[in-house]
């Protein structure tokens, strides 16, 4: 059961790398794509190809081999420390999205080259810090050395508190998103808000 198990998950997270590689080339290939949405987009895209990556190696090289688990080796370590890193910032990546649409519709005027700068670093750098931290707390603590840290330590809310937090926030973009598209939408003179919010909406 268990092997059936995780040939189901290699199956769905290669199905997934898959779409994934065929959708990010599109984005690259065509130039008339090219703006701040679809760039984020794009990181999205590609923290969700390496987390997949780094899921299927999990699977084989670790998971599947007991001999690897029980050494504890430092590389297993590192790719156990690498998953998590690219998980969280595949939450990071969601919530720049969510910040990004929020920001056109509430915000007035936004300068995308500036607010790229941002969302790099949230999407990226934020994840590094309290992957760090985590990686730091559990590597010092022996108990929660072993069998390449597959078990569930007690460190790992230090991972989980920020990826619910981004999801909270992700949630109240939402609610005020559909509150500023239904305000529109009810306004008097709604042709010119209406033009406007499409246009931000699309790219």
């Amino acid at each position: 059961l268990h092997q059936g198990v995780n040939t189901l998950y290699i199956a769905g997270y290669s199905l997934s790398l898959v779409a994934l590689c065929i959708s990010l080339f599109i984005f690259c290939f065509f130039k008339s794509l090219k703006c701040t949405r679809v760039t984020i987009h794009k990181n999205l895209f590609v923290s969700f190809i390496i987390n997949n990556a780094m899921w299927l190696i999990w699977y084989e090289c670790i998971v599947n081999n007991p001999e690897v688990v029980a050494n504890n080796g430092v590389a297993c370590q590192v790719i156990h420390v690498f998953l998590h890193y690219f998980l969280v910032s595949n939450y990071f990546w969601m919530f720049c999205e969510g910040l990004y649409l929020h920001t056109l519709l509430v915000v007035a005027f936004v300068a995308e080259d500036r607010i790229m700068k941002w969302f790099y670093l949230l999407g990226w750098g934020v994840p590094a810090c309290w992957t760090i931290i985590y990686a730091a707390a559990r590597g010092s603590d022996e108990k929660q050395r072993e069998h390449c840290w597959m078990e569930d330590g007690g460190y790992n809310y230090i991972l989980s508190v920020p990826v619910v937090v981004s999801m909270f926030l992700n949630l109240f973009f939402l609610i005020n998103i559909v509150r500023v598209l239904v305000t529109k939408l009810r306004a008097v003179h709604t042709t010119p808000d209406t033009h406007s919010t499409r246009k931000l909406l699309s790219c």
